[in-house]
This record gives structure tokens, C-alpha cells and sequence, in this order.
């Protein structure tokens, strides 16, 4: 009878051991006693402080609270108050949203996610394109789906072809909309042709609409290498000749861009701003077509100033409620005025130069490709007078070529 007793003394001091070695608490821990599901840990240690069980987990951690799955490499978890505080190699996933962290607060009654260092969140979608958002450090709100991010923000949407950077942005993955402050920049485009500066960009239907507004500043830009010129070509040879870059600036106060539909419109006195024009209006469109600029439409109080060489000074001007400038690679090839048309041509390629005055109902002006005038139009109501190397020449209602 002795030793059956101390038999019994013996195995269940054993077990009490067993159960207490760190390494083996793992997933078959008995999971009623604890509001998380452990499925591994290296080391878990389970005390009681002020009266509330605080789990502490270290060590190729592995634990799912609620649907939310978590990975770390050591985690804390209070059970009363609902909140894990996990550190080093974070990583949290729920349904099509991955986040990754260096630290991680989990408030479970909020269902809020507090990200700190190297915060990098990537949501993946149904046509297999995914979202990503970089930061200093973010909040994500688990259901009500949105999202907060501060400092040193990076964004890229891949089916828009649309990134950017920040130093705040708030997302809703629900309604899709969101905006971001501090210092926006946003690139439009593959190669990154369109830059949009201002102090507030919103975004709309999953950045398939962009609008920024208060001091907006667009940057259009056609590399050197898409913008040459061929010189010369034969069964043997083939030279071209690299031009510089074409750069396009528009200042205003509001832009709307439909990123699905290839165009942006200007509003509040825009200015066009580049080597071959200057222009302002009341308002802007711009086409595009292959991230490439097709036309551009200027609508009321249009006045563009331009060079007639490549070059030249931009001091020829037409004057019209609407214009429409025509492009090709880039370069302007063609401005087509209408309605109330005034134009002023300076001929400063002449010993001479020479100042000519027209006002029609219509104005078509197309260059060659050294930007060079190859052909004016006047249509309707024509009068003034130019004066080309034959001559001067009076103006009259018909239509006059040069």
C-alpha cells in the first residue's frame, strides 16, 4: 500500500512538470481556458497580474483572436482588457488585407490595429492587381475597414497605375474613397510621365477619379529618348538626333482626373507653362492616349503664346473662347482656335521683325517637326494684315493660307 502511494506521488508530479515546461505549450493547450487559439509558440507563460490573466507568448509565435490571424516572434496578451501588444517580425491577416510591422497593438473590442516601424500593408484583389501602403506608422480599423497612415507615407495602386508619398493618408476600403495631405505628390502613369503636386488629393472609386485641390501643380514629361528625330535613312544607315525632354507645368487651383477615362480637367484660371507655349483659360482639358498626351481643349478667355521656331521667343499669341491644341509624341503640332479668334504672329526668324495682326472666326496653326509654322488658316470674318517674305498682304473675309 506504501508504494502504490508513493507511486501516485511520484506520476503526478511528473505531469504537473510536463505541463509547466514552456515548449510544449502549444496548440494543445486547452483553448476554453484562454479567449485566443494558440497553434504555436517556443515559450508561453501564463500569469496573473492585478487580477487578470496576461499570456506571454515568445518565439516563432503563431495565434489566431477571433477570425484575425497573427504571426510575431513574441506577443503579450491581456485577456481582460482585450489587447495584445505583439513585437519584432509582425505580420497580421485578415481575408484579403496582409499587414506587417516591427510593432503591433490589438485592441480587440475596438477591432483596431495600432502598426509602428516599417509598416507595410498590402491588399490584394479579385482581379489579382494589388494596393500597397508604406509608413512610419498606421491605424487600421479592422471593421469598419479603413485606413490611417502618418509620417513618410508611400502608396501604389497597381490596376491604376497610380503611386505617391505623404505624411498622412486615410483610406476606406468600403466606400473606396480617401485623401491624402501633407505634402501629396502623386505619379500617374507605367513611366511615371504625370506628377501632381498640391496641398489635398481625394481619391474616388479605387483611384479610378483623383482629385487634387488648393496650389495644384501638374508636371507632364516626355523623355528625350521617346522624342527623337530622324535625320537621315538608308538601306545602311539610320541616325536620329535626341532631343531634350518636353515638360509641360500646369498651375491651378482644382484638377479632376479620371484615370480609367485618359483625361484631367483644369479649373480656377489654370496656366500652361512650357518651352514651345504658354497658355491660360478658365478652364483646361487634357486627353491622353498610351500615358502619351493626344490634345488639349482651353475653354473661355483662351490666350496661348507661342514661338514660330524652335527656340523662339513666345511672343506670337491667339486669342479665342476655345482652343484646342493638337500633339504627337509629346510636342504640340497644331493650334485650332474658334470663336472670337485674335491672333498676333511675330516673324523674328527676318533681318527685320515683323508684327502681324489678324482677328477671324476661326484660326488654324500647325507645325512642323523642328516646331516651326508650316501652315496658317484664317476662316470667317477675316481681317488684318500679314506680311510674308512676297510681301504684305491685306486680309478680307475669305479665307486666306499661307
Amino acid at each position: 500500500m506504501k508504494k502504490i502511494l508513493s507511486f501516485k506521488i511520484v506520476l503526478i508530479y511528473f505531469t504537473i512538470a510536463v505541463l509547466t515546461i514552456p515548449g510544449l505549450m502549444n496548440a494543445n493547450e486547452d483553448e476554453t481556458e484562454r479567449p485566443y487559439r494558440l497553434i504555436n509558440s517556443d515559450l508561453l507563460h501564463v500569469d496573473l497580474v492585478n487580477g487578470e490573466y496576461v499570456s506571454r507568448l515568445t518565439g516563432n509565435v503563431n495565434f489566431f483572436y477571433g477570425e484575425t490571424e497573427f504571426y510575431t516572434d513574441e506577443a503579450q496578451i491581456y485577456e481582460t482588457q482585450e489587447l495584445v501588444v505583439m513585437r519584432g517580425n509582425v505580420r497580421v491577416y485578415d481575408d484579403s488585407l496582409s499587414l506587417y510591422a516591427e510593432e503591433v497593438e490589438y485592441y480587440r473590442l475596438e477591432e483596431k490595429l495600432n502598426l509602428r516601424h516599417n509598416v507595410h500593408i498590402r491588399e490584394d484583389h479579385h482581379d489579382g492587381t494589388i494596393r500597397t501602403y508604406k509608413s512610419d506608422s498606421s491605424t487600421y480599423l479592422r471593421e469598419d475597414r479603413k485606413l490611417f497612415s502618418f509620417e513618410n507615407t508611400h502608396f501604389y495602386d497597381e490596376s491604376e497605375a497610380v503611386r505617391g508619398q505623404c505624411n498622412f493618408l486615410e483610406y476606406d476600403m468600403e466606400t473606396q474613397y480617401g485623401y491624402v495631405t501633407g505634402s501629396p505628390n502623386i505619379f500617374v502613369g507605367s513611366t511615371d510621365t504625370l506628377h501632381i503636386k498640391s496641398e489635398r488629393i481625394e481619391f474616388y472609386d479605387d483611384f479610378n477619379r483623383l482629385a487634387a485641390s488648393f496650389d495644384v501643380r501638374t508636371t507632364y514629361t516626355v523623355a528625350a529618348n521617346n522624342n527623337s528625330q530622324i535625320l537621315e535613312v538608308s538601306p545602311d544607315t539610320l541616325q536620329t538626333k535626341d532631343t531634350k525632354p518636353i515638360v509641360y507645368n500646369i498651375h491651378s487651383d482644382f484638377l479632376l482626373f479620371f484615370t480609367e477615362d485618359d483625361y484631367a480637367v483644369f479649373m480656377g484660371q489654370p496656366l500652361f507653362l512650357s518651352d514651345e507655349a504658354e497658355g491660360r483659360a478658365e478652364r483646361f482639358y487634357v486627353y491622353f492616349e498610351d500615358e502619351k498626351i493626344k490634345s488639349a481643349t482651353l475653354e473661355n478667355d483662351c490666350i496661348i503664346n507661342f514661338a514660330v521656331a524652335e527656340d523662339g521667343a513666345l511672343n506670337s499669341k491667339v486669342e479665342a473662347k476655345i482652343i484646342n491644341l493638337l500633339f504627337r509624341d509629346g510636342a504640340i503640332i497644331g493650334i485650332e482656335a474658334t470663336e472670337k479668334v485674335a491672333s498676333l504672329y511675330v516673324d523674328d526668324e527676318v533681318a527685320e521683325p515683323v508684327t502681324n495682326e489678324a482677328f477671324s472666326d476661326r484660326l488654324n496653326i500647325y507645325f512642323n517637326d523642328d516646331n516651326e509654322i508650316e501652315t496658317i488658316v484664317f476662316t470667317g470674318q477675316v481681317t488684318g494684315t500679314y506680311k510674308f517674305s512676297s510681301g504684305m498682304m491685306e486680309i478680307t473675309d475669305d479665307q486666306m493660307e499661307e
